[in-house]
């Protein structure tokens, strides 16, 4: 399994002020952020394990299109009321979307997921691959 990096593109020409004002404070804007992800491959299968708290089961996506597994959160806050005088507020809010590319070694019809405690675990299946025979042909 390989994993493929998704960048939102901000413009087509990023400079190193755009770097710099990332982050500063009172611009409104943030860097990316993209969940932390563990991998263990086994003998049957690959078992995923992607950290997303903050997430309810809905605003989680995983999907597989042409060979890559994409896993995707959205959250959104609604009628946010502004009577509290916050001095930093770090409760995330906003989307993430990671893709890996499966190479063709996932039996994409038993792939399973689960979103418990903020952790997204995912079994992907391998294909099974059959062990062919050694067969002789004579020669005549």
């Amino acid at each position: 399994m390989t994993l493929v990096k998704v960048r939102k593109p901000n413009n087509v020409f990023p400079s190193i002020f755009d770097e710099f004002w990332k982050e500063w404070p009172g611009t409104g804007t943030t860097t990316d952020w993209v969940p932390a992800a563990n991998i263990k491959e086994m003998d049957d299968r690959y078992h995923v394990e992607l950290s997303a708290p903050g997430y309810n089961r809905d605003d989680i996506k995983v999907a597989v299109e042409d060979d890559t597994l994409t896993i995707s959160g959205e959250v959104k806050v609604e009628n946010e009321e502004k009577k509290e005088n916050y001095v930093k507020r770090e409760f995330r809010t906003g989307s993430f979307k990671r893709s890996f590319n499966l190479n063709g070694m996932v039996d994409v019809e038993k792939i399973d997921a689960k979103y418990t405690d903020g952790i997204l675990t995912i079994e992907l299946p391998k294909v099974a691959n059959e062990v062919k025979k050694l067969k002789e042909i004579k020669v005549g």
